[in-house]
């Protein structure tokens, strides 16, 4: 008989066996319909086999019209299933496509997006609003409600025209593609080297030209009729890169990201599969897209926790993309000024082709001042920072603050008793944010009043503390009531086209003053910053996780980075431990030098990359049901005496969404071991109340 394997939507953790009749043709990545439990259900086809069964087995019902994915896309779905520990329902998840949506028309610019950005700027002396659209535009946003009347307006003036079909996803800033700059001998010699097939880490300071490299390799990829991909970060920093992706590759670039209209997504995929986008510039999930012919995928800031999913299905989009490129010989291209330094160690073992640009375009990388917050009052606006910040806008220049947190106050507490006001639902301190000054819990979104009195004690000494990203904000506009300043952070970022009208204000100097959490940090050009303040550098410093140290000089590194483009920069950190050897070798520019400080501690206390990991994580609403399920996990694990079990501990956050949380660290050199150890804990026998979560190679054990 033919059995079909079929991974059927929302189901949790392994396939279901059908039998294939006569009538109906199903191969792997076939979307089919099927009967499951008293319900019917759609699924998709992993393998189809020749096999008798030792039980009856119910048929399909109906082969689907709908799209379903290729061979080689369930191929990847068994790669993150094996190399990852996901089940096949949730690895299938990822690589379906979008459904088709109706798309009837969108707004394009007649004009180059850099002529555009330069309209703007002008524009906004005289018609602000016009100039703003335009401007947003420029990076590839559409008109929002209301605005239909100012893009009549710009049509008129022959920069935009409205065109039938497509999406604002289709928007392009020219027809054909455009010649690159002259590279420099150090660049040149990178692009060179990224010729066939391999792995490559680009180590280039910051402001060095990585992305010319990026584009002239992708560039040299489409002329031997390859495809390339570009995975960023974050997706605020996809309008600022699209829009020079798209200057020198014209209408062969699509985009892909989470933030996407359903329109946009179904747009984007067809130009994808169909070939017609050969450039797909995106964050983590574009590495799933079906781009044939895929030649080279760059991870640009590539030390960035982003590129790694932790929700089911679990995956680190450079292993995804390492296992696509393998069928093409293709080229994985790892760029940043910081990389994680497993990646480093890496390229120095020669596993990874170490490429470097040490030479920053225009002025030298700017000179860092640490300031020690124990002379200053601990006021997070210190004397030399405030000055700097009043000679800078004198000169007309802008200035970024950087604080990783975001809200008002981080945390409530009694002056009486020492009562913390802590989410009913989660072990998480509550954040106090503006407008209205609610109390709210950034682990599970719970919202309520702070209450008037103290619930512990009745005083009514219960007090606010701390600083957030809204704090600062205020403090600034206080100490500089004549700065324009600008806060990008998640709260300020949730409406749609806000990271690009945030972006373009400070881009066109309408803001003077741009406030971020770790946003601001990533990649973003602005060619007027002069001067980029640390408020807080140690904030995560001592955080019980042992890439706590990295994280900070990544952190400062690349704030700083976003210093002095033009003109010589400034950087000021504040700290209140600033003989900490992350924050010196930062504050220094040596990445090596913190890079083998960091790696010395590492193969001390036996951490990546001198071991790997597997994190095994148990949650319950019963705490009891918790630690005896990770407790159960722990004692299976430590019957292998090679493998090194740490645990079971609380998570950091211990309780989250109503929910305990504990966890088991293993260690051990061999991958393939923690993977046999991870299935073996699959596989015990657990209760439907208790959730098991399996991560190899975290990058976070918190």
């Amino acid at each position: 008989m033919t059995v079909a394997e079929v991974a059927v939507d929302k189901t949790a953790d392994k396939t279901f066996s059908y039998l294939v009749p006569d009538h109906l043709k199903a191969m792997a990545g076939t979307r089919v319909r099927v009967p499951f439990r008293t319900t019917e259900r759609t699924g998709t086809v992993v393998a189809v086999q020749e096999r008798a069964s030792a039980r009856p087995l119910r048929p399909l019902l109906a082969v689907l019209a709908e799209e379903g994915i290729s061979e080689a896309q369930v191929d990847l779905a068994s790669f993150l299933v094996d190399h990852y520990l996901n089940h096949m329902p949730q690895a299938i998840s990822a690589l379906l496509p979008p459904p088709l949506a109706a798309v009837r028309g969108h707004w394009r610019l007649l004009i180059t997006s850099q002529a555009a950005d330069l309209e703007a700027r002008r524009l906004t002396a005289k018609a602000p609003r016009r100039g703003d659209l335009l401007g947003r535009m420029a990076v590839g946003e559409q008109p929002r409600p209301g605005e239909s009347h100012l893009a009549r307006t710009l049509a008129a003036a022959g920069l935009v025209a409205w065109e039938v079909g497509g999406s604002d996803q289709s928007q392009k800033a020219q027809s054909t593609p455009a010649a690159g700059h002259r590279l420099t001998a150090a660049q040149e010699r990178a692009v060179q080297r990224l010729a066939g097939g391999g792995q490559s880490l680009l180590l280039g300071v910051t402001g060095s030209g990585k992305t010319e490299v990026y584009l002239e390799a992708m560039a040299q990829r489409l002329a031997l009729g390859q495809s390339a991909c570009l995975l960023v970060p974050e997706i605020a920093l996809t309008p600022q890169l699209v829009a020079r992706v798209r200057e020198r590759f014209g209408d062969m670039v699509a985009v892909w990201h989470s933030r996407l209209s359903s329109a946009e997504r179904s747009r984007a995929h067809q130009t994808i599969a169909s070939g017609q986008a050969r450039v797909v510039v995106g964050a983590r999930s574009a590495v799933f897209v079906p781009m044939s012919d895929l030649g080279l995928v760059i991870l640009d800031e590539c030390h960035e926790t982003s590129f790694q999913q932790e929700e089911s299905p679990r995956y680190h989009a450079q292993d995804v993309a390492r296992f696509r490129l393998q069928a093409s010989d293709g080229r994985l291209l790892l760029g940043s000024a910081t990389p994680d330094v497993v990646d480093f160690h890496r390229a120095l073992a020669g596993d990874l082709d170490l490429l470097t640009l040490d030479q920053r375009f225009g002025p030298p990388l700017p000179q860092i001042e640490m300031v020690d917050l124990r002379r200053f009052g601990r006021t997070p606006l210190s004397l030399p920072l405030l000055e700097a910040l009043r000679a800078t806008l004198a000169r007309g220049e802008q200035a970024i603050l950087f604080l990783n947190r975001r809200g008002f106050h981080p945390l409530v507490l009694c002056r009486d008793c020492g009562f913390a006001l802590r989410c009913p639902h989660c072990q998480v301190a509550m954040v106090i944010h503006l407008p209205d000054r609610d109390a709210v819990c950034h682990a599970c979104g719970y919202v309520q009043r702070p209450p008037s009195r103290c619930p512990q004690c009745q005083g009514d000494h219960l007090q606010p503390l701390g600083l957030g990203t809204q704090r600062l904000e205020a403090m600034v506009a206080e100490a500089l009531p004549a700065a324009r300043i600008v806060r990008l952070d998640q709260d300020s970022a949730r409406q749609r086209g806000a990271y690009e009208a945030i972006h373009q204000a400070v881009l066109s100097h309408r803001a003077d003053i741009l406030i971020g959490t770790q946003m601001v940090a990533k990649g973003f050009d602005f060619p007027d910053v002069s001067l980029v303040g640390v408020v807080l550098a140690d904030q995560a410093l001592h955080f019980p996780d042992y890439r706590a140290a990295e994280r900070t000089f990544q952190l400062v590194a690349q704030a700083a980075g976003r210093s002095g483009r033009r003109q010589q920069g400034q950087v000021i950190v504040q700290s209140f431990d600033p003989s900490h050897y992350a924050l010196q070798a930062a504050a220094g520019h040596d990445y090596r030098g913190f890079a083998s400080q960091e790696l010395a501690f590492r193969q001390e206390a036996v951490y990546p990359p001198f071991t790997r990991l597997l994190l095994v994580g148990v949650s319950a609403e019963d705490e009891a049901l918790a630690r005896s399920g990770a407790q159960k996990a722990a004692d299976l694990l430590r019957q292998d005496p090679e493998l090194t079990v740490l645990g079971p501990s609380p998570a950091l956050r211990s309780k989250v969404r109503d929910r305990w949380r504990m966890q088991v660290l293993v260690k051990h050199q061999d991958r393939t071991r923690l993977l046999e150890a991870g299935r073996q804990v699959q596989e015990l026998s657990w209760p439907a109340a208790l959730r098991l979560g399996l991560a190899i190679d975290p990058l976070s054990i918190l």
